[in-house]
């Protein structure tokens, strides 16, 4: 049992993130626009298709785990699904960001955007919970597990903000920069972002290793799973703060683009708001450890929930 990470697992890792925050991105910030500007879907269906999206992320994402969990593979635990689950999100955000309004009706239109929206959650979680869950099975030592957990965290913020602050330009360039229309504008970054996607993730599963192996044990049923979930409140809150912060992240983020576009009808200015948020992002970054070894964790966190309602 080793805690030597090589500088190459610690970078391919992070790279994994930079990837998958690209795929997250270009959804928590551009699907519901072009959901109500480019496929014209009823604004109210998009809020409940939302809405209803990422309550069934809270019963998703527990399942995953328990999958991942009971898997066995020559390949580990992880590797295996991460890959998997980022072909079949990559398949579906495409199909997401493909116009389907010159072939369908208007019900056929929603029951499409409906369908593959509910499947990118279930693709995304595919992929992203045995990612994050590797980091314990990097090292027994919980000062590496520290830095294996930051160095993701610095690659998402860079996919992330990438995505965020270069997107509409992108997307007007490749669009009606390139005499085609929104649609098509959107639809090509989304191949760049999906490209960008699969060719970070396969860098990521090729070059790291469970250097850790979870010891073998008894096989804990589905429900089972259920039950033990039911008897920790703590895990509960933390799942319903989860939920809500994620519908508050989707709302902010999804319709920040209408206010520059409508309200303050400077959409050009969306970027600059955007690469603002990225370096207070990367301030709060950086104090993070000091203010909780001054103060708490749940301090910092009821402080930030606050500035954020503020």
């Amino acid at each position: 049992m080793s805690n030597d990470i090589s500088l190459k697992e610690k970078i391919s890792f992070g790279i994994g993130a930079v990837g998958k925050d690209m795929g997250y991105w270009i959804m928590g910030a551009y699907l519901m626009v072009y959901f109500t500007d480019v496929v014209k879907l009823n604004p109210a269906y998009v809020g409940f298709l939302f809405l209803f999206a990422r309550i069934f992320d809270a019963i998703n994402d527990p399942i995953m785990g328990w999958i991942v969990d009971n898997t066995r593979s020559r390949f580990g635990k992880f590797r295996p699904w991460i890959f998997l689950g980022t072909l079949l999100n990559c398949a579906i955000v495409t199909l997401l960001f493909f116009d389907p309004t010159p072939y369908f009706g208007p019900m056929g239109v929603m029951i499409w955007c409906g369908i593959f929206y509910i499947l990118w959650g279930v693709t995304y979680t595919i992929m992203d919970i045995p990612y994050w869950s590797m980091i314990p099975a990097f090292s027994s030592d919980s000062k590496v597990r520290d830095v294996m957990s930051v160095i993701p965290r610095t690659g998402a913020m860079i996919g992330g903000q990438f995505v965020l602050i270069f997107g509409l330009p992108i997307i007007a360039m490749l669009g009606k920069g390139m005499g085609g229309s929104e649609a098509q504008g959107f639809f090509r970054y989304t191949l760049f972002v999906v490209v960008c996607f699969i060719i970070f993730e396969s860098i990521c599963v090729a070059n790291v290793r469970e250097h850790v192996k979870t010891p073998l044990r008894n096989k804990i049923g589905f429900k089972d799973m259920l039950g033990l979930l039911g008897r920790n409140d703590q895990l509960v809150v933390i799942i319903v703060l989860t939920i809500i912060q994620q519908i508050a992240a989707n709302l902010v983020f999804g319709t920040m683009v209408y206010y520059f576009k409508y309200a303050f009808c400077r959409e050009d200015l969306y970027p600059y708001f955007m690469a603002a948020g990225a370096v207070s992002q990367f301030i709060a970054f950086i104090i993070f450890p000091t203010l909780t070894i001054k103060t708490s964790r749940k301090k910092v966190y009821l402080l930030s929930a606050s500035l954020m309602v503020v």
